[in-house]
């Protein structure tokens, strides 16, 4: 199988979609989202859009709000209204504080 992405490319890059198709457009969406999961057979979704940089985000609450609760409710039902019932749902790189190196890892200490 091929990863399907769907990206607004505002901080991502196109290049980096290497192997499999490509779509535009914003994930509250739903007309691309349909379109989307009309098109192929999607078993699961990986969701990776939201925003993670804690200091923009108390500037910046709507946006917040806007991209990582309202858009993902919308995600969240168009998965449902197509069938799909499995979700992998990555969590805030802020999650594990200060990195000690990178890559993270789950045991390093904060």
């Amino acid at each position: 199988m091929k990863p399907i992405v769907l990206d607004n490319l505002s901080l991502g890059h196109k290049e980096s979609v290497k192997w499999g198709p490509l779509y535009v457009g914003e994930l509250d969406d739903p007309k691309i989202l349909s379109d989307i999961f009309s098109r192929h057979d999607i078993k699961a979704v990986m969701h990776f859009a939201g925003f993670c940089y804690v200091g923009e985000s108390l500037v910046e609450p709507l946006k917040y709000y806007q991209n990582n609760i309202a858009a993902t409710l919308g995600l969240l039902s168009s998965i449902l209204d197509h069938g799909i019932d499995k979700i992998i749902f990555s969590s805030s790189c802020a999650t594990y504080g200060e990195p000690e190196s990178l890559s993270i890892s789950e045991g390093q200490s904060q």
